[in-house]
Parts: C-alpha cells; structure tokens; sequence
C-alpha cells in the first residue's frame, strides 16, 4: 500500500468537513396541512352531591371503631419510630451505646451541670449587687431627708427665739405703756376735779401762774418742754377768746390748753 501524502490527507479532511455540513443542515419540513377545527367536546355532568344517604346504614358499634388495626400493629412492631438521635448516630434506641457516646454523654452533662451552677452564682451574686446598691441609694435618700428635717428644724428653732424675744420686748413696752395711760389717767382726773372747783367757786384757783397776759413766748418755753412728773396750772379763761371761763381741756403735748365750748367747736 503506496503511502499517504499530505495533499491527500487534505482532501480527505476537507471531504469529511462537507459531509458533516450537509448532515447539519435541517431538512425543510413539509407545509402543515390545516385541517378544520373541531369542537372540544363538553364535560360530563357532575352527578348531584347526597349529604345524607337516602337508604338506611347499619349500625356500627362505638367500640369498634376504637379497636386499632392488626395490620397497623404489625408494622408498627415490625418498624417502631425511630428517635432523632437514633437517626444522628446511627444507632437504635435499644441498641447499647458505644464507650465514646456514653463517655460523650457525660462530659455533656458535666457542662450542663458546671454551667448551671455558675449561670446561678452568677444570679445571685447580680442580686446580692442590686440589693446592695438600692440599701445604698435608700441610705443616701434617708442621709438627705434627715439633714433637711434638721435644717428646717434649726429654721424654727432660731424663729421661735426670735419670737421670744420680741414677746419679752413687748411685754416691756405693754408695761410701760399701762403705767403711761395710769398716769394719764390720774392727771385727767386731777385736771377735772381742779376744773370743776374752779367752776363751782366762779374765780381762778389759787396758784396760777399761766394767764392771758403772759408773753406768747413764755407760753412756747412751756408747751415745749415735756416732764411727766409736774403738773401743769390751770387757766379757767378760754386761752383762745380769753374772755368765756374754759369748759373744755385739751390734752396736747403740754396738757394746759383750754377752751370754751364756743371756741372748741370752732377749732
């Protein structure tokens, strides 16, 4: 067999290549044939719905319908449910477990228990730090309302000895005032009693020693100078008119000045 040249190699691949050209290509389909369109046919009537049957059912026992299946119980027997962790495992439930499960198993307990307990210390030692930090705040409170209990006390303290001492001061002054209107008083009623003497008699009482014909100076000396124990004298004449006898006593600071009733309605 003569050897295969290049340009024969070429042909044949290039044969090859049209041939799987011409497999590529789709044939061309036929023209579809239009038939003419049926109609779809119609759905049978649905058969009217019976809630209630309309021939009598015999009667079934409540019993037997609490009765389980025989054939249920067969399969449940046969392929009783398996557990989760059964199904995690690989192992039946009744099967016994393998050392590292059981060994596994326990460590897990041991960290359950291990954190439980300090999951608790850690409870009560957030409850020891509540109940230490309200006794805290309930002391700190007390601290503040005690000190202003006592500074409102001390308020009233230094008020009422105010107090007092204003009481003490007053009770002078009513003291003083009582012996002022007592001497008052028994000058008014020795001014009256001399006044109506002078009345009576018609004259001046002995011993007068302001009249009408005294300087205005003199009389000013008088009224201005004030001394609670000396009594002044009398003038029986109206110091205004100095004619009329003087009926009326007015009791201005120098206690001497007296008036008729005709003058005392005027002034």
């Amino acid at each position: 067999m003569p050897p295969k040249t290049p340009d024969a190699n070429t042909s044949r691949r290039r044969k090859m290549k049209e041939v799987a050209d011409e497999r590529a290509v789709p044939l061309p389909l036929p023209p579809p044939t239009e038939a003419p369109a049926r109609p779809l046919p119609l759905p049978a009537p649905a058969p009217p719905v019976r809630y209630f049957p309309l021939h009598p059912q015999p009667f079934t026992p409540f019993s037997q319908h609490q009765n389980p299946n025989p054939t249920l119980e067969g399969l449940n027997s046969s392929a009783p449910f398996k557990s989760f962790t059964s199904l995690l495992t690989g192992f039946e439930d009744r099967d016994p477990l393998p050392p590292s499960v059981k060994q596994f198993n326990a460590k897990i307990d041991q960290m359950i228990t291990s954190q439980g307990e300090n999951l608790k210390r850690m409870f009560v030692e957030l409850q020891r730090r509540q109940y230490s930090v309200l006794v805290y705040e309930a002391e700190e409170l007390a601290g503040k309302k005690v000190k202003e209990t006592e500074l409102e006390l001390s308020q009233v303290v230094r008020k009422n000895v105010g107090l007092e001492h204003r009481e003490a001061k007053l009770q002078k002054e009513n003291q003083m005032l009582q012996k002022r209107v007592k001497y008052l008083e028994d000058t008014t009623a020795s001014l009256r009693a001399a006044l109506q003497e002078a009345i009576i008699g018609g004259g001046k009482v002995e011993g007068v020693a302001c009249s009408s014909e005294a300087p205005q100076q003199h009389d000013d000396l008088e009224s201005a100078h004030v001394d609670p124990d000396r009594v002044e004298p009398i003038m029986l004449t109206c110091n205004a008119c100095e004619k009329q006898v003087a009926t009326m006593m007015m009791m201005w600071p120098c206690r001497h000045v007296s008036t008729c009733k005709k003058c005392e309605e005027t002034t």
